[in-house]
C-alpha cells in the first residue's frame, strides 16, 4: 500500500480540480470520460472559415462595386450639383449595401432550412432553427446585418463621394493608384484564404489516409468484441467449445476488459528499485495473444504446459521501456489491494493502439486470469460478417441464460474514433469549395472590368501584330502576380497552423513541400482559367470593332 506522502515523495502530484457540467462536451479532454467527446477547436475552426467566407463575400462586393463605379458617377455628379451633401450620398449607397446584406440573410436562412435536415445526418445531431424563440439567434442576425452592411458598403461609398460634381459629370474618371492598390490588396487576401483552405484541406485527407493505413500494432479486421460475457457463469467454457466448432471462427479469448476499456491499473515497481509507474492491467485467458495478433518481441505467451504462469506477466514494449525493463525473467512488483504481489515477466509484445490515434500507446500489463472475463475477443473467417454475427448470437442465446447480446466490431471502432476528423475533411472541402468559388466570382467580375478598361489597348496590339496568346498572357500576367504573392504569404501561415493541428495526433503525417506545389497549381489554374473565360472574346475579336469609337 501507499499513502499520498510516499506517492508525492516519487515525484508525482495529486491536484483536485472542479469541471462545470457544461464544459465537459466540448471543453474536456481527460481519460476514462464516459464517451467521446467533441472539440471546442473544431467549432472555433469551423466559425474561423465561416468568418473568411463572409470576408470574402464582402470583399468581391467592395471590389466590384467600385470597379464598376464609373456608371453612377454622371448620377453622383447631377446629385451634387442639385445639392446633396456627401452625408447623404453615403447613407444612400450604405443604404443600398444593407439591402443587399438583407436580402442574402433571407436567402441564406431558406438554405439553412433546406440544408438543416441533411446537416444533421451528416453529424449525427439533431439541431432545430427557431428563429422567433430564439433571441439570441435574433440579436446575432440583426449585428450581422449592420456590421457585415457596414464592412461591405463603407469603402464604396466614401470612394464614390470624394469627386467633385464637375469631375463626375464628365464621367471620364479613372481610378487612382490607391484604388487600384487596395483592390489589389483584396484580391492577394481572397486568394490568401482560398490558397490556405487548399492547404489545410489537403493536410487533413493526407492525415485521415495516413490514420486509416498505419500499422496498430494488431490485426483489426474481422474482430468481433463481445460484451458481458461475465453473465456465461460457469457455461463459459461451453459457450467457446461451441464458437471454436464452427468453421467460421478462427479463435476466441476471454479477457477481464478489452482495450482501450481499462480493468484496472496498478502501480508496478521493478525488482530493486523504489519508483512506482502506473500500468493497465488486463487479466486475459491463454488464447488472447493468437486471438488479437499481437507479435512477441522476446520470451513467450502463457502456456496451458506451465501452471506456475499464473504467476507470470507479459508486459507490451511501453511498459517495459517505462519499467527499464530489456529482456524477460525480471520481477516486478504492484498492488492489488489487499497485498503486494510479484510477477515474473515471461513476454514483451509489440505495442499496439486501441484507442484514439491522437493518444500516445499506453503502458499495458497482461496477466493470466479466471474465465469468463467481462469481454471476449472473436476472430472471423474474412467475408459475410453478418451471417457470422447471427450465428455467435444464436450460439450466446443457447448458454447466456437471457442476457442481453451486445457486440461491436473493432475495425469500426476505429473509424469511429476518426470519426470527427472525417466529417471536418467534409466541411473543409465543402467550405473551401465555396471560399474558391466565391474568390473566382470576384476575380471575374474584375478581369472583366480589367479588359473593358484595356479593350483600345488590345485592338492596337491587335493591329500591331499581337496573337491571341500573346494578348491573353498580358491581361493574365497582373493577376497571376497577386496570386503568386497570395500563396508566398499564406505557405508560411497555413504550414504554422497545420502543424498545430497535427500536434494532437500520436501518429501524424509531415507536411511536405507538394502539399503547397499543389496548392499553387490550384490557384494559379483558377485564376489564369478565370481570366482567361474572359479575356478570350476580346483577345479572339477584330481589332476594328475594338477602336471603331476613336
Amino acid at each position: 500500500q501507499m499513502d499520498l506522502e510516499q506517492f508525492r515523495e516519487q515525484g508525482n502530484e495529486v491536484t483536485p480540480v472542479l469541471q462545470p457540467l457544461t464544459r465537459i462536451h466540448l471543453h474536456s479532454a481527460l481519460d476514462g470520460e464516459i464517451e467521446k467527446n467533441s472539440d471546442i477547436r473544431n467549432v472555433y475552426i469551423i466559425a474561423t472559415i465561416g468568418f473568411f467566407i463572409i470576408s470574402l463575400a464582402c470583399i468581391n462586393f467592395t471590389n466590384l462595386f467600385t470597379a464598376r463605379s464609373a456608371s453612377r458617377y454622371k448620377e453622383i455628379g447631377v446629385r451634387k450639383a442639385a445639392g446633396a451633401q456627401n452625408a447623404r450620398l453615403m447613407g444612400q449607397f450604405l443604404m443600398e449595401s444593407y439591402i443587399y446584406v438583407v436580402v442574402a440573410l433571407v436567402f441564406s436562412l431558406m438554405l439553412v432550412v433546406v440544408l438543416l435536415s441533411p446537416f444533421n445526418y451528416f453529424t449525427g445531431k439533431q439541431l432545430t432553427l427557431d428563429i422567433m424563440n430564439s433571441p439570441v439567434f435574433i440579436l446575432c442576425s440583426l449585428a450581422f446585418v449592420i456590421l457585415t452592411g457596414a464592412v461591405a458598403g463603407s469603402y464604396p461609398a466614401f470612394y464614390l463621394v470624394q469627386f467633385s460634381p464637375a469631375e463626375a459629370l464628365r464621367g471620364k474618371l479613372r481610378a487612382g493608384v490607391r484604388s487600384y492598390g487596395i483592390r489589389n490588396a483584396l484580391v492577394v487576401f481572397q486568394f490568401f484564404i482560398s490558397t490556405g483552405l487548399i492547404i489545410a484541406t489537403i493536410v487533413v485527407y493526407h492525415q485521415l489516409a495516413y490514420l486509416r493505413r498505419v500499422d496498430v500494432g494488431f490485426d483489426k479486421t474481422n474482430l468481433v468484441n463481445l460484451l458481458h460475457t461475465k453473465n456465461l457463469g460457469a457455461n463459459a467454457a461451453a459457450f467457446k467449445d461451441e464458437l471454436l466448432q464452427h468453421p467460421d471462427i478462427v479463435s476466441a479469448s476471454f479477457a477481464s476488459r478489452l482495450p482501450p476499456n481499462v480493468d484496472w491499473q496498478a502501480l508496478v515497481r521493478p525488482e530493486g528499485t523504489t519508483r512506482d509507474f502506473l500500468v493497465n492491467v488486463y487479466e486475459v485467458d491463454h488464447d488472447h495473444f493468437e486471438t488479437m495478433g499481437y507479435t512477441l518481441v522476446r520470451g513467450r505467451f502463457f502456456s496451458r504446459e506451465l501452471p506456475y504462469d499464473t504467476l507470470a506477466v507479459i508486459l507490451n514494449e511501453t511498459a517495459a521501456r517505462n519499467l527499464n525493463i530489456e529482456g524477460v525473467e525480471s520481477v516486478i512488483t504492484y498492488d492489488a489491494g489487499p497485498g503486494i504481489r510479484m510477477r515474473n515477466i515471461i513476454g514483451i509484445v509489440r505495442d499496439f493502439n486501441f484507442q484514439s490515434l491522437k493518444d500516445s500507446i499506453s503502458p499495458v500489463a497482461f496477466l493470466l486470469g479466471d474465465i469468463p472475463g467481462w469481454e471476449m475477443a472473436i476472430r472471423l473467417t474474412p467475408g459475410d460478417t453478418e451471417r457470422k454475427i447471427e450465428t455467435i448470437r444464436s450460439i450466446f442465446a443457447k448458454h447466456s441464460g437471457g442476457a442481453p447480446f451486445e457486440y461491436s466490431l473493432v475495425e469500426e471502432n476505429f473509424l469511429h474514433e476518426s470519426s470527427s476528423e472525417r466529417k471536418m475533411g467534409l466541411l473543409f472541402t465543402l467550405l473551401t469549395c465555396i471560399a474558391i468559388f466565391i474568390a473566382c466570382f470576384g476575380l471575374l467580375g474584375l478581369s472583366a472590368f480589367s479588359v473593358e478598361q484595356r479593350t483600345k489597348e488590345i485592338g492596337i496590339r491587335k493591329a500591331l501584330g499581337a496573337s491571341v496568346n500573346q494578348i491573353l498572357a498580358l491581361l493574365n500576367a497582373d493577376f497571376l502576380r497577386l496570386v503568386i504573392i497570395a500563396n508566398l504569404l499564406a505557405w508560411p501561415v497555413s504550414w504554422w497552423f497545420m502543424r498545430r493541428w497535427l500536434d494532437q495526433f500520436a501518429y501524424r503525417v509531415s507536411i511536405e513541400w507538394w502539399i503547397f506545389a499543389v496548392a499553387a497549381t490550384l490557384t494559379i489554374g483558377i485564376a489564369v482559367l478565370s481570366v482567361s473565360l474572359q479575356a478570350f472574346s476580346a483577345a479572339a475579336g477584330k481589332p476594328v470593332d475594338s477602336l471603331r469609337n476613336d
